[in-house]
């Protein structure tokens, strides 16, 4: 006679991490795909190199997968002439259910490792459209960021959450969500959080209204499309020193070599660039790749990252 209450037990948890099983099939499917594409390729060449050829095919397309979770450290030095330097962190798109865990895992490690005054994650802490809340099992690596000062933005994967539940898990990480709020780090140099960043451009107007106009400022927003739409008006910008920091694009998360990255961010995210620094009427503007995936559990000649941005 079986046991309810075990069963009941393995279908909540078959229900809550359905993810894991989905990543697990995933990558069964990657591996029977990498070996039927290494296999089909060696029909055409000559018998006696197939094995050879077919071998290093595979390990060619395998490494492009597993670079996808190796995690680069980029670093930008940035003049805006404020008094004090300050170092910061950002770490974007974690989707901390859905993604592999060791990339999360090993860009907090890089994050620490840097002694950073500031870290800044810009949004998207989950992946599912709909109410179901990040678990404290999920906000655990979160609270391996060493940092004094942490600031995060929601992304839209965050929209439909229970923010309340969720303000209070990131407090207990010790972090301050900056939902259209502006905080004084020193003497005329400022942080903003935009409570969303999508094409929608009056949440960046809402905090080009609030920042003063002849300040140095870290904007975090999580998409920058909003800043390449035909209607947002670029002269907002004019005679500031901003500094955008966003995500949401993945850096395409799956590129191929023969891909036009371009026409792709312009397509599909209304923007020049599908990661990397950029700017619009004289303004940085800094796509990060994140570190998570959506969706498919992997990454494809996209590796993810964190950037560290030394501003004096």
């Amino acid at each position: 006679m079986y046991n309810s209450n075990l069963i009941n037990l393995y279908i909540s948890y078959m229900k809550e991490d359905y993810f894991i099983w989905t990543n697990i099939l995933t990558y069964v499917i990657i591996f029977i795909g990498l070996f039927l594409i290494s296999f089909i390729i060696t029909l055409f060449l000559p018998k006696k190199t197939r094995k050879i050829m077919g071998f290093f095919i595979f390990i060619t397309l395998a490494y492009y997968i597993a670079s996808g979770y190796m995690v680069d450290v980029n670093r930008y030095d940035i003049d805006m002439g404020i008094s004090n330097p300050v170092k910061i962190v950002q770490l974007s798109d974690l989707h901390l259910n859905t993604s592999c865990s060791y990339s999360v895992d090993n860009a907090i490690k890089l994050c620490n490792a840097q002694f950073p005054d500031i870290v800044v994650i810009t949004g998207d802490f989950k992946t599912d459209l709909n109410q179901k809340n990040l678990t404290r099992e999920n906000f655990k690596k979160l609270r391996h960021i060493h940092c004094d000062n942490i600031y995060v933005i929601w992304g839209n994967h965050d929209r439909f959450q229970d923010k309340e539940y969720m303000k209070k898990r990131f407090e207990e990480c010790g972090m301050t969500v900056l939902e259209d709020r502006l905080v004084k780090l020193q003497k005329n140099f400022y942080i903003y959080g935009t409570s969303y960043g999508g094409i929608n451009d009056k949440y960046i107007l809402k905090a080009l209204n609030r920042i003063p106009k002849k300040s140095k400022s870290v904007i975090l927003t999580h998409s920058a499309s909003a800043l390449f739409v035909p209607r947002f008006n670029k002269d907002k910008l004019k005679n500031r020193d901003i500094l955008f920091l966003t995500g949401h694009t993945h850096g395409g998360q799956i590129i191929f070599p023969w891909m036009n990255k371009k026409e792709f961010a312009r397509k599909v995210f209304y923007m020049n660039i599908l990661n990397g620094m950029t700017s619009v009427s004289g303004q940085k503007i800094y796509v990060s790749k994140g570190i998570g995936t959506t969706y498919a559990p992997v990454r494809f000649g996209v590796r993810p990252e964190i950037t560290v941005f030394n501003i004096k």
